[in-house]
């Protein structure tokens, strides 16, 4: 738990929130427009749903610490990146891959492995170092702007790599290989059972999760939301550099993000235990729709920060932690990663188009009030579907009376 948590904080400080820092001095070096960088950003979800596939062959422990290792060279390399086809491929091959590897399928594979009861408070608790994240690009923004991006490309990768490897190399692959079950439950030790004794119900495989109407209703809602918090965190500080503030603002605003975030994720987490899931999701999504309300007309720090706070709060309690927790809980265990993996390939739509939306309205109109309007939409679509959705029906089991 306490390696995973470690680890997302890496990677969302690192590339998913990190990125916001990149945008504006990417833009300047390569001499393009915020709606191409952007497009890069967003396509690498798609590109990261190709490494689903390796944690059910090789292992989610193994996987993971490949993931850190290439994050890192990746971040490393793209000091030396020359233009936009350069940084493109270093991001979309490298970065994105092992990005991906390391949250959304080997630490979160796992977590979902041990936990049963509590799998929602796991997944709060270790998700809950996104929000560290947060508080990560504070420190790369500093690097930045005082040294340039190259040279921050180049420190975060070497520490990516420092770091994560240890980290990694702390994850245990699933409670059997210990004689142990899902929370911590003791195995029955007379007679000694063997692995194949010791396993739990495996749940859907990916061929029966893709025939139940819950996968696509959960992977269109999470879509619809990932369009918005995608395009938002790709542009957070240009936002607030478009409402006449610093960037050194705008990272100080991740700050209190980070803060507000984490505290969140924790409280809906352990909540998520005792209510349904898609409706405490549906909520969330609904504030962090009506927050951006607040952003088109917020013209003072006062109002920027009131916008965070309800943001954050709401982000974080939506957020991939409580997307991972409803996927296990609904397909089990057994083919966790490759199930994520499929739902994450019709999320990629929306996380490929949030940015590239935001960038593109942002170069037509010369602000960001546009995309807005598009993310309250969005989120209300989002909202609405996560209320119709229902947990599927078990494999094999008969359809209730009722």
């Amino acid at each position: 738990m306490a390696a995973s948590f470690g680890l997302a904080a890496l990677v969302s400080g690192f590339v998913f929130l990190g990125f916001t820092a990149f945008m504006i001095p990417f833009t300047k070096s390569f001499d393009v427009g915020r709606d191409q960088i952007s497009l890069v950003f967003g396509f690498s979800s798609i590109a990261g749903v190709a490494a689903a596939p390796l944690v059910g062959k090789f292992g989610a422990r193994p996987v993971t610490m490949v993931g850190v290792t290439s994050m890192g060279v990746g971040l490393i390399l793209l000091s030396l990146a020359q233009s936009l086809l350069h940084y493109a491929f270093i991001h979309l091959t490298l970065i994105t891959m092992g990005g991906f590897v390391v949250l959304f399928y080997g630490s979160a594979t796992i977590v979902n492995n041990w936990f049963d009861k509590k799998r929602g408070l796991a997944f709060g608790i270790v998700f809950t170092g996104i929000s560290l994240g947060a508080a990560l690009v504070t420190v790369v923004n500093y690097l930045v702007e005082g040294l340039g991006w190259r040279e921050a490309a180049l420190i975060i990768g070497v520490v990516g790599i420092v770091v994560g490897l240890p980290l990694a190399s702390l994850l245990r692959e699933r409670p059997e290989d210990f004689g142990m079950l899902p929370d911590g439950r003791r195995a029955p030790t007379h007679p000694a059972p063997s692995v194949s004794e010791l396993k739990t119900e495996r749940g859907f495989t990916l061929k029966q999760a893709l025939h139940t109407p819950s996968f696509w209703m959960l992977s269109i809602g999470f879509s619809a939301r990932n369009f918005v918090i995608a395009g938002m965190s790709a542009h957070f500080i240009p936002a607030i550099e478009d409402k006449g503030f610093s960037s050194s603002t705008g990272a100080q605003m991740l700050l209190v993000f980070a803060f507000v975030a984490g505290a969140s994720r924790v409280l809906t987490a352990i909540l998520s235990d005792h209510v349904r899931k898609t409706r405490l999701t549906a909520l969330m999504t609904a504030i962090a729709g009506g927050a951006f309300l607040l952003l088109i007309w917020a013209d003072s720090i006062a109002l920027i920060i009131v916008f965070v706070l309800i943001y954050s709060l709401a982000w974080a309690g939506s957020g991939g932690g409580m997307l991972s927790a409803v996927r296990g809980e609904f397909f089990g265990r057994g083919s966790y990663a490759a199930i994520s993996g499929a739902g994450n390939l019709v999320q990629a739509g929306g996380e490929f188009l949030g940015p590239f939306v935001a960038g593109l309205l942002f170069e037509r109109t010369g602000a960001y009030n546009s995309a807005y309007v598009v993310f309250i939409g969005m989120m209300g679509l989002s909202t609405i579907v996560m209320l119709l959705t229902r947990p599927p029906r078990i494999p094999g089991s008969k359809p209730s009376p009722t």
